[in-house]
């Protein structure tokens, strides 16, 4: 970076925050937080910084929010394909309406997630 060879701290912290961000948006949530770590780390050298550390932090928060609900994402995913097996097992039987119910309630959970994620790309 050009901030970081000319000793711009400021500068090159604004950097990471932009490819944080940029990581964030790719959902490379683990690239995403050391890059805001990296920001983080340059601010809290620097004095009269403060507004811009608790930004870090509040991406560093709004990362760790996002991974979260992607592996909440991915366990309802595999939980729908679980009911879709025991569905075609419960075909023509009392259990059938049971799994629906299940589905549906799985695949509202799966809308909610994605609504969300939306949501952040906005």
């Amino acid at each position: 970076m050009i901030c970081k060879r000319i000793g711009h701290c400021q500068g090159e912290a604004k950097g990471y925050i932009n490819l944080g961000e940029l990581h964030y948006r790719v959902q490379r949530y683990d690239e995403a937080i050391l890059c805001y770590q990296k920001a983080l780390d340059l601010e809290k050298s620097m004095e009269d910084e403060d507004a811009l550390v608790a930004q870090i932090d509040q991406n560093i928060e709004t990362v760790k929010e996002a991974i979260n609900v992607m592996n909440d994402l991915k366990k309802e995913e595999q939980n729908l394909k679980k009911l879709k097996r025991n569905m075609v097992i419960a075909k023509g039987t009392p259990q059938k309406r049971k799994f629906l119910l299940l589905q549906n309630s799985c695949l509202d959970r799966l809308i909610e997630k994605s609504a969300m994620i939306f949501a952040w790309l906005k």
